[in-house]
C-alpha cells in the first residue's frame, strides 16, 4: 500500500467512525445545547481524527484548523456532521491530487539540502563525509514513508530496520530492502569512521541510488 493509499484508507476509517458517532444520536430533554450523542465514541473520534490529521497535514493547514474548530462541541450532532463533511473534502482533494502532506513538503525541501550536501562533498572529495550525509538523507526519507504508512518506529532505527519495516507492510519490495541493505554497508563505515573500509566509487554509486531510491519509492 502506498503512502497516499494509506492516507485514504485512515481517512476513510475516520468517515466511517464519524457515522458511527451520528447514529448514536438521540433525543435529549435537556436544555438547547446539550449532549445528545454518545460522549465517549465522540471523544475518540475528533481525537483520533485530530492526530491523524496533524500527521497528514500539519496544524498550519487550513482543513486541520476549520476540523478542530468545528468540532469543538464533539457531543453534539452538527459539530460531527461537520467534521465529517471536512474529512470527506479532504479526501476527495487527496483523491484528486491536490493535498501534499505539509510534513511531506518540509522533508522533501531537508532531503533535496541534503543530497546538495553530499553531491558538493562528493565533488571535493570527501567521500566519508559525503557518504554519511547521502545516509542520513536516507534514513530521514525512509523514515518519513513509514510514518505516513502508520508504522510504529522506535526511538531508535536505523537503515535496515526501516527497510525491513517498510517491507514487512509492502509499502517497498523485498528486493528494494535489499537496495537499501547494500547502501547501509557503505553508510555504516562512514558514520563510524572507518576511512580503510571507503571506497570512492561505492560512495559515488549510494549517493545518486540513495537519490534516486527516494525519488522512486518515497514520492
Amino acid at each position: 500500500m502506498s503512502g497516499e493509499d494509506n492516507q485514504l484508507a485512515r481517512l476513510s476509517n475516520l468517515i466511517d467512525k464519524a457515522q458511527e458517532v451520528l447514529a448514536t444520536y438521540y433525543v435529549t430533554s435537556r436544555v438547547l445545547g446539550g449532549p445528545n450523542l454518545d460522549t465517549q465514541l465522540a471523544a475518540g473520534w475528533r481525537t483520533q481524527a485530530l492526530y491523524a490529521l496533524d500527521q497528514l497535514i500539519g496544524q498550519n493547514n487550513t482543513y486541520y484548523e476549520n476540523f478542530r474548530s468545528n468540532t469543538e462541541h464533539y457531543d453534539q450532532r452538527g459539530s460531527v456532521k461537520a467534521g465529517l463533511g471536512i474529512l470527506e473534502s479532504l479526501k476527495a482533494d487527496i483523491e484528486a491530487g491536490y493535498m501534499q502532506s505539509y510534513r511531506q513538503q518540509l522533508s522533501a525541501e531537508f532531503l533535496v539540502d541534503l543530497f546538495d550536501q553530499a553531491e558538493h562533498l562528493l565533488g571535493n572529495g570527501f567521500h566519508l563525509a559525503a557518504a554519511s550525509v547521502a545516509g542520513a538523507a536516507l534514513e530521514n526519507g525512509l523514515r518519513e514513508m513509514a510514518v505516513r504508512s502508520g508504522i510504529k518506529l522506535r526511538k531508535r532505527e536505523d537503515l535496515s530496520t526501516l527497510a525491513g519495516k517498510l517491507a514487512d507492510k509492502e509499502i517497498i519490495s523485498r528486493q528494494a530492502q535489499k537496495e537499501v541493505a547494500a547502501m547501509a554497508d557503505v553508510r555504516n563505515p562512514a558514520d563510524h569512521g572507518e576511512l580503510e573500509k571507503i571506497n570512492p566509487a561505492n560512495v559515488d554509486w549510494m549517493v545518486k541510488n540513495a537519490n534516486s531510491f527516494l525519488s522512486r519509492h518515497a514520492t
